[in-house]
C-alpha cells in the first residue's frame, strides 16, 4: 500500500475518532419538545422554511456544478483569455471565501434584517 494512501487513511480515522471521543455538554432547552411527526409537520408546513431549504439546496447544487463541470468545460479552451479559464476554479473559491468573510463582518456590524432586505432587493433587481 502506498505511503500517501496510508497517510490519507490515517487522517480520516483521526478526523472521525476525534469528535467521537469528545465529551460534549448536554443541551438545555426551555422549549417543550413535540412528538417527531408533529414537529416535522409544523416545519414542513412553514413556507419560509421550505423556501430557505430549497434555496440552500440550489446553492449547493450550483456550487457543486461549478467545481465539477467547469474543468471539463474549459479543458479544451484555446481563446484569447485562456489564463482566465485556467484560473476560474481558483478564483471561484477565492471569491467564495471572501464573500463569507465579508458576510460575517457585515452581519456582526449591522442588523441582519436590514442586510437581508438590502441584498434581497439587490438580487431581485
Amino acid at each position: 500500500m502506498p505511503v500517501a494512501l496510508r497517510a490519507c487513511g490515517t487522517k480520516c480515522v483521526v478526523l472521525i475518532a476525534t469528535p467521537a471521543s469528545v465529551n460534549y455538554p448536554a443541551t438545555k432547552s426551555d422549549v417543550p419538545s413535540l412528538p417527531e411527526s408533529e414537529s416535522m409537520k409544523a416545519v414542513t408546513s412553514n413556507r419560509y422554511v421550505v423556501a430557505f431549504s430549497l434555496g440552500a439546496f440550489l446553492y449547493v447544487a450550483v456550487e457543486s456544478a461549478v467545481y465539477v463541470w467547469v474543468p471539463t468545460l474549459v479543458a479544451g479552451y484555446r481563446g484569447t483569455v485562456a489564463w482566465l479559464a485556467v484560473y476560474s476554479i481558483s478564483m471561484f473559491f477565492q471569491l467564495r471565501a471572501t464573500r463569507r468573510l465579508v458576510g460575517a463582518w457585515m452581519l456582526n456590524s449591522a442588523s441582519w434584517t436590514a442586510v437581508l432586505a438590502v441584498f434581497a432587493g439587490l438580487i431581485f433587481a
